[in-house]
């Protein structure tokens, strides 16, 4: 209420050139008001929402992750981070170029690729954890690393 007061005559105070007279700016304050009024019942309403929510079954946003959905995401499945990686085109370049090099230690990083390779393409040869899945992309960064020895392991 006190605003809807004071607020007619800051505007045509501030604002000469939009409210021409005192009876403009009243609407205006009116509109406020009402403007007002109404984000509160919207407030009040999502806030009922809410709390009748809280009673229902929710699932958190967020789940860690199985040990074969880590597993999966790894190695095994489609998408897995080492399936992407045999993937890449840069990388597969890398393994020509390491095939065709006479430097005993890039030969070396390539034949441990190509066994875990290998060991990717063999069902049976499967990581059976998590770690186990992350030892074995661990070691294909090492490979990588006596492959390409310009960029070395970071």
């Amino acid at each position: 209420e006190e605003e809807e007061k004071i607020l007619p005559d800051s505007l045509v105070a501030k604002y000469p050139h939009i409210y021409r007279s005192l009876e403009q700016a009243k609407i205006e304050a009116q509109g406020v008001r009402d403007q007002r009024i109404q984000n509160l019942a919207i407030t009040v309403d999502k806030v009922k929402l809410i709390l009748l929510q809280q009673g229902e079954d929710t699932h958190p946003p967020l789940r860690p992750l199985t040990e074969r959905e880590r597993i999966d995401h790894l190695w095994t499945g489609r998408d897995s981070f080492a399936r992407r990686f045999f993937r890449d085109k840069d990388f597969s370049s890398k393994l020509r170029q390491a095939g065709y090099s006479e430097d005993p230690a890039a030969r070396a990083g390539l034949s441990g690729v190509d066994a875990l390779r290998k060991r990717l393409e063999d069902q049976s040869r499967w990581p059976a954890s998590s770690e186990e899945a992350r030892g074995l992309l661990a070691e294909m960064a090492a490979h990588l690393c006596t492959i390409d020895e310009k960029r070395g392991c970071r």
